[in-house]
């Protein structure tokens, strides 16, 4: 019986060449390995704040679209314009008498202030395009405010009377009228007062 040994001899650039391609095919799994990894992973936090956000869009969205289409329809009315305030009334006139024992009636009343006037009113809606055959609730625009009315004027001061007199009791003689107006109407007297003036010396 005779053995036989064989020997095998490896060329340096088959050594070389084989080295080349083990490093290959190992970067070539390992970059297919990462590759697929991810599709396993957990989302970060890119991926769920991208819905997130289209979901937030898209409920906006749907909340316009339903405000659009339950808006009110028309146009609201112009409102009134205000009214003018009233004229202040005209002072009372100031007298100068001399007292001799004749009676005298003074009328020193300052006059009435006007009234003011009202406010105008204001215009209707404009409800023509009202939509027909809908399944939900309208609101019409509302009609324009009414005007506020004029402030009434101011009445008019009291006169003043100056009296020259030598004997004290002839001041007995002069009467001076005045008027007290209620703050209900300023055409109504509460009551009519006649007076002496004060004497001053």
């Amino acid at each position: 019986m005779s053995f036989h040994t064989s020997y095998f001899i490896l060329h340096p650039s088959s050594f070389i060449l084989h080295n080349i391609m083990m490093r290959f095919w190992s970067k070539l799994s390992l970059f297919l390995i990462f590759s697929i990894l991810p599709s396993f992973s957990a989302p970060s936090s890119t991926s769920i704040f991208c819905p997130l956000v289209a979901w937030s869009a898209q409920q906006k969205d749907s909340f316009l679209l339903a405000s659009s289409q339950d808006r009110d329809f028309g146009d609201d009315g112009r409102n009134g314009t205000d009214g003018r305030s009233g004229r202040s009334g005209r002072d009372g006139e100031n007298r100068t008498i001399f007292a001799n024992g004749t009676p005298v009636n003074l009328e020193l009343s300052g006059e009435s202030g006007e009234d003011g006037e009202n406010g105008k009113y204001g215009e209707d809606a404009d409800c023509e395009r009202q939509p027909l055959n809908v399944t939900r609730d309208l609101r019409a625009a509302d009609g324009g405010e009414g005007g506020d009315g004029g402030s009434g004027g101011n009445g008019g001061n009291g006169g003043s009377v100056t009296v020259y007199y030598t004997n004290p009791a002839d001041l007995k003689q002069i009467f001076v009228r005045f008027l007290l107006f209620t703050s209900d109407s300023a055409d109504t007297p509460l009551c009519v007062s006649y007076g002496a003036p004060r004497v001053i010396t």
